[in-house]
This record gives C-alpha cells, structure tokens and sequence, in this order.
C-alpha cells in the first residue's frame, strides 16, 4: 500500500514519521510527498496517482486552499482512504468518496483546550477594556476603563459541543451562571434555555457551533439586538456568523460592551472595544502535537482496516 501525503515532508516529526513507518511496516519508497498543487494535478494522468497498488492519502488544507476536487478523486486508482489533518471535513465531499468506496476520516478534539482556553482570554481581554488601554498607549483613563468582574455573571453559550462545554466548564470555574442552547446536546451541569432567553440573559455570549448553512442564521441581526447593553460577545467561530458591521455599530452606540473575536478579516478601528486575533486559537504546541498524534492514528487505522474517526 503507498501512503500519500499533500503536505510539507516538514510537518511531522522525524520520532512520529519513524513511528508511523514501524506500525505501517513500511520504508521510505512506500511514502509519496506530493507538495504543492502542480504536483497533484501532475500525478493525475500519470505518476503514484495512476499505479493500481491500494493508497491512504494524508491530506492537509494549506497547499490545496480547503479543496480537494472531486475529479481529482476520480482520477487517483484504488484509493482506500483520505485521512484529514483538519477536525473541519466539509470541504471535502465525503458523500462522493463513500459512494467510491473511500474511508474519509478527520482529526477530532485535537484543539478544544486551546480554542476554550483562548475563548476565556477574550472574555478576559475586553471585560478589562484592555483593547481601548492599548490604544491609549497604556495609559489608564480612571474615567474610561474600568472593567468588568466575570464572577457571578452570565456565560451564554449556543452548541453544546466539545468546545462548548470545555468553555462552560471553565465559565463554572470563574464562579459564572452557566445557561446554554443547543439542538442536540444536553448537560445537567448547566441550565439550558430557550435561544432568544440566551441572547437576553447573557452577560458574557459564545458560538461555539459548526458553521453550516443553518447555523448561519442563529445570531440573526434580530437576535443581536435582544442583547443587554453591559453584555460582550466573544466569537471563536472562525467564520462569518452574523453581520459583523452591526455589532460594531452596537458597541459604537453603547448598546453592546465588547466584542473579542478569533477571526482576522475583521477589523477594528481605534477606541473601540474590540479585541481581534489572527484565528489563532487552535495553535498551541500541545494542540500541533495532538493534531500530528490523531492524524498518525487515523492513517494507522484505515491502513489496518479498522478505521477510526470517520466522517462519511
């Protein structure tokens, strides 16, 4: 069996590569490194694409930009499995590989303490106006920045999933009223209440859910406006929910307190209330090597015929 990665040689380490080599019982020929787009598209017609032994494609989103064609699939023989890098699998069309008889599998939970804990940090950042104290040049203004304490406020969070929950937990940490709504999911830890009662209790309110194509319409510009004037919005969605001029404008006008959001195409002007990082909330060393771990252990598996982590 050829393993293929479409990915850098450079991303996993030599002890795991190593490691991968020993529980796969392969050598250095069996491993085909396919890095960048030009090299795919050559390999369709001809090449480790067109040999008819069976292949495991490791597949990473960066050198393809989150796609991977469907008649780029067609085209590879005898393909076993796609073993994602990423916990998002939407981008690829499981459907298609199934009906082709494709494993495709994905990396879960690999980053759920990093984008929690980082989801924290927001919440901390603007309930202390720490981003209207670094646009005043450190400088404390007594009349202008005073925060706002967590403890015994209302954490708020839509979808109970993995995230979610670990935000939740922590939320209880801080001493906060924990109340969440989600479709699907249930935990007695915390109180669960009907959608428009979140956006207008929460002192502190977190997307935590997938981004789908109904999902979108859960922060509706009606929604947002249902939120207390002292309440901040802290997104780790990474996507484009809601209307993103809108909550500005809320902060701007006084009518929302602060806004943190892990997300880089949004942009804030001076003096306001707006804490935004470049979607880094997943990237901490512990979650790079989780993330190489998982990734190595799905590829393990769909090699020995009992996959794990699979998503069509």
């Amino acid at each position: 069996m050829k393993l293929i990665f479409v990915d850098s040689k450079t991303t996993i380490p030599s002890d795991k590569l190593n490691d991968l080599k020993v529980k796969l019982n392969i050598g250095d020929s069996d491993i085909v490194y396919l890095e960048s787009k030009d090299s795919i598209l050559d390999h369709l017609d001809s090449g480790v694409f067109q040999t008819d032994e069976e292949k495991i494609m490791g597949l990473a989103p960066e050198i393809t930009d989150w796609e991977f064609k469907n008649e780029w699939f067609s085209k590879i023989k005898n393909l076993k499995g796609v073993c994602l890098a990423t916990t998002a699998h939407t981008w690829i069309d499981g459907k298609f590989l199934r009906d082709n008889g494709t494993v495709l599998t994905n990396v879960p939970h690999y980053s759920t303490e990093a984008v929690a804990e980082h989801a924290i940090f927001l919440m901390l950042a603007v309930a202390r106006k720490i981003p209207l104290i670094m646009d005043n040049n450190w400088e404390l203004d007594y009349d202008k920045h005073a925060g706002t304490e967590v403890t015994q406020k209302t954490m708020g969070i839509i979808g109970l999933g993995n995230i979610g929950t670990r935000i939740a937990e922590l939320g209880k940490a801080f001493g906060m009223n924990v109340i969440y709504w989600s479709p699907n999911s249930r935990d007695d830890r915390f109180d669960y209440v009907e959608l428009d009662e979140l956006f207008k209790r929460s002192d502190f309110l977190f997307p935590t859910f997938i981004t789908t194509d109904e999902t979108k319409q859960i922060v509706n510009d009606t929604r947002s406006k249902l939120m207390k004037p002292s309440a901040f919005l802290i997104d780790i969605t990474s996507s484009k929910i809601y209307d993103y001029e809108i909550i500005k404008n809320m902060i701007n006008s006084g009518n929302l307190a602060g806004y943190g959001v892990d997300f880089s195409k949004y942009k804030r002007k001076k003096n306001e209330n707006i804490l935004v990082t470049p979607d880094v909330g997943w990237y901490t060393k512990e979650s790079l090597e989780r993330n190489i771990s998982i990734w190595i252990d799905s590829i393990v598996s769909v090699y020995k015929k009992s996959p794990i982590n699979v998503v069509n």
